[in-house]
C-alpha cells in the first residue's frame, strides 16, 4: 500500500513539473527591453532597440533620433565611435575631456540574485596588493576565518602555514576583530587591474578592510554610519580608484564606500534587495544609469556621480499577459519548478495561482 501511494505521488509530481515546463516553454516570451542610458544632454533616458523593423533610437518622450544623433547624446559611452567620426567634444558638461579621461572614468557593475544567493566555499586567496608587477598573480595559499582566528592553508600540502597565520592573527587581535566573520567579500581574480583585498565584518558587524602589502598584513577598521549594518558587500576595484565597494545594508539601503577616505555615501534609491533583484550600473564621471530588475518590474534611475542624488527615474511598463497565459495560469493553478533564477539550487518550488 505504501509503495502504491509513493508511486502515485511520484507520478503526480512529475506530471505537474512537466506540464509547468511545457506551458512556460510554449508561452513565455523573452522580449529584450531597449538598451537604456541616461543622457545629460537631453535630461532624459535615451533608448536603442533593434528588431525586425531595424534600429530605433528614441527617448522617454518618444522623440526619434538618427544613429549619429544618438551617439552624440551619450558621448561617454560612444567615445570610441565619436573619435572615429572626429566628433568627440572637447568638453562635456563643462569638464574638459579626452579619450583617456573618459575611459578611465567609465565603469560598469552588475549583481544578480543567482550570484548573491549561491553557496560559496569559505576559502579565499589573498593576493599581493603592492607587488610592483603589471599582472596580478594568484598566491599558493588561501585563508579561512574560523571561530577562533584566521588561518592560511597551503594548497599543495593542505597544511596550515602557522607563521603567516600568526603574523596576521596579531594584527586582527590588535584591531579587536571579534571572530568569526559574518561577511568576507572580495574579487579573487587576476582579471583586474589592481587588487584591493577583502572587506570583512566581524561577529559584532564591525567593518574592516584586509589587504596584504609587500607580504605584510594591512587591516583597517572602518566607521559605519549610525544605524547602518552591512548585509551584502561588493568590492568594486574600478579603474578610477574612487570607490572601494558598494554595500547593501539590513534596511535594503544602497551605499558607496569611498576608497580615498573610507567614507560612506548613500545612493538615492528606493529599497533594493540584492537577494531578489538584479542591478546593473553603467557610470561615467557625470552620472550613473542604474537599472533594477525584479520579478514584476524594470526600473531605471539616473544618479549624479557627485553626491549620488537621483536625477530622474523611468519604469518600463509591464507587458500584459496573453489570453493563453491567463487561461493556462488558471488551469495550472498549482505549478512546480525545480530551478529558479534567484539561485543555483535544484529543489521543488511550488507556486499557486496568483503568485
Amino acid at each position: 500500500m505504501a509503495g502504491r501511494i509513493f508511486f502515485v505521488l511520484t507520478c503526480v509530481f512529475l506530471a505537474v513539473w512537466i506540464l509547468t515546463w511545457v506551458f512556460h516553454f510554449s508561452t513565455d516570451k523573452s522580449e529584450k527591453p531597449p538598451f537604456t542610458l541616461y543622457s545629460s544632454a537631453i535630461d532624459d533616458f535615451a533608448m536603442f532597440k533593434n528588431d525586425e523593423d531595424g534600429k530605433h533610437f528614441s527617448d522617454c518622450k518618444s522623440n526619434e533620433y538618427t544613429e549619429a544623433q544618438f551617439h552624440g547624446l551619450l558621448p561617454q559611452f560612444y567615445c570610441r565611435q565619436l573619435i572615429m567620426d572626429n566628433r568627440l567634444p572637447d568638453t562635456i558638461n563643462g569638464v574638459p575631456v579626452d579619450a583617456k579621461f573618459i575611459q578611465n572614468e567609465n565603469f560598469s557593475f552588475k549583481i544578480a540574485p543567482s550570484v548573491v544567493n549561491k553557496h560559496e566555499i569559505p576559502l579565499y586567496p589573498l593576493m599581493e596588493s603592492m607587488s610592483g608587477r603589471v599582472d596580478l598573480e594568484m598566491p599558493d595559499d588561501v585563508f579561512r576565518i574560523t571561530d577562533n582566528g584566521i588561518e592560511f592553508v597551503d594548497m599543495k600540502t593542505n597544511s596550515v602555514n602557522q607563521e603567516k597565520s600568526d603574523l596576521f592573527m596579531q594584527v586582527f587581535e590588535q584591531k579587536n576583530f571579534a571572530f568569526p566573520a559574518h561577511i568576507v567579500s572580495g574579487n579573487p581574480s587576476v582579471k583586474k587591474e589592481y587588487d584591493n583585498g577583502y572587506l570583512l565584518t566581524d561577529s559584532n558587524d564591525k567593518l574592516y578592510h584586509l589587504k596584504m602589502m609587500r607580504g605584510r598584513p594591512y587591516l583597517r577598521y572602518i566607521d559605519l554610519p549610525d544605524g547602518m549594518i552591512p548585509k551584502h558587500i561588493f568590492v568594486t576595484e574600478f579603474r578610477n580608484h574612487k570607490s572601494l565597494a558598494f554595500v547593501s545594508d539590513t534596511e535594503n539601503r544602497f551605499w558607496m564606500l569611498s576608497a580615498k577616505n573610507y567614507s560612506f555615501t548613500q545612493v538615492e534609491l528606493p529599497a533594493f534587495n540584492p537577494e531578489a533583484e538584479s542591478m546593473t550600473i553603467i557610470g561615467n564621471f557625470h552620472d550613473w544609469t542604474i537599472s533594477i530588475s525584479s520579478k514584476d518590474a524594470l526600473r531605471y534611475y539616473a544618479i549624479a556621480a557627485d553626491g549620488l542624488r537621483c536625477l530622474k527615474t523611468y519604469e518600463v511598463p509591464d507587458a500584459e499577459p496573453t489570453t493563453i497565459q491567463r487561461v493556462g495560469n488558471y488551469i495550472l493553478f498549482v505549478q512546480l519548478r525545480l530551478l529558479s533564477a534567484l539561485d543555483g539550487d535544484v529543489k521543488p518550488r511550488v507556486a499557486f495561482l496568483g503568485e
